[in-house]
């Protein structure tokens, strides 16, 4: 999940060469329960991650990190090495994008010109190692092309000319979206509710408590949040409360059912499920995963 250069055993990808489209180089879907740290790599080519589901962390070479949640993306410019890390929110769901727009062709099977191209490859080299949201338009694209995607094999002329178009609809609404706008920011609705929630990861409290930090109702909470991460408040309360349960599963000797405690859930049984669910595993599981390291 880290990298698009390898593929993995939940990715499905498709390539610009079966595709016919030389600006692309590798198109791929990729789906991971865990995930781990990679050694440091770059491309000779842009990167386009973006996060479905899920979420996950990319560190670069000059020590700055980019946190990604569902419904964000990060485009990465050549030669910039960098390297996801280790301590990704899972399950995660990624559509990811490897792009050349200097190859020879490159507007080849493209409604692009080679002066579109140029300010398109601006625009994304000026946007590249930053976060960003992943707008409706770029949605209805990904929509589009996922289905096209997982059946690539059999697909007949008429779908690979949609799928063509979709990549490059993608690629243009990147283009677009860091032309007109900055790196994202969250609202100060949500920075309160996120402060709110890791101040009070150790307490079974309730998303109508977060709200009223937030200073607004449990209605616009939900929306606001759902706009700017991707995530539902108790999605990322959740994923939160099992990273601090992972850290102290590796750092400390507590039991497992201390543990769920300090992490704020009402019941071992409960932390149990929800452990399994973003991490893949049971506490114990990865406890001894951890030690084998």
């Amino acid at each position: 999940m880290d990298s698009l250069s390898k593929r993995g055993p939940d990715e499905i990808c498709t390539t610009g060469e079966q595709l016919q489209l030389p600006i692309l180089q590798r198109c791929a879907l990729l789906r991971s329960q865990k995930a781990s740290r990679i050694t440091w790599h770059s491309h000779d080519c842009f990167e386009i991650l973006m996060v479905l589901e899920g979420s996950t962390e990319y560190e670069f070479e000059d020590g700055r990190t980019e946190s990604l949640a569902g419904g964000q993306f990060l485009s990465i410019a050549p030669h910039v090495q960098h390297r996801g890390k280790h301590n990704v929110r899972s399950p995660a769901r990624l559509l990811g994008i490897l792009f050349d727009p200097t190859v020879k062709n490159a507007i080849r099977n493209t409604p692009f010109t080679n002066k579109d191209l140029r300010w398109l490859t601006l625009q994304i080299r000026m946007g590249a190692g930053y976060t960003h949201r992943i707008n409706a338009d770029i949605r209805r694209y990904i929509k589009a092309l996922s289905p096209s995607l997982e059946n690539i094999r059999s697909a007949n002329a008429a779908t690979l000319v949609s799928f063509r178009l979709a990549i490059c609809a993608i690629l243009l609404e990147v283009a677009k979206q860091f032309s007109s706008s900055g790196v994202l920011e969250p609202t100060q609705v949500v920075q309160s509710a996120m402060d709110y929630m890791k101040q009070n990861l150790r307490f079974d409290d309730s998303i109508e408590s977060v709200a009223k930090a937030a200073n607004c109702s449990r209605a616009r909470l939900f929306s606001l949040f759902k706009e700017s991460t991707g995530m539902t408040p108790n999605d990322y309360w959740l994923r939160l409360r099992v990273d601090h349960a992972q850290l102290l599963l590796r750092k400390t000797n507590h039991t497992v059912t201390n543990i769920a405690m300090e992490s704020g859930f009402s019941s071992s049984q409960y932390f149990s499920v929800v452990f399994k669910k973003y991490s893949g595993s049971s506490p114990r599981d990865y406890r001894e995963f951890q030690k084998d390291r």
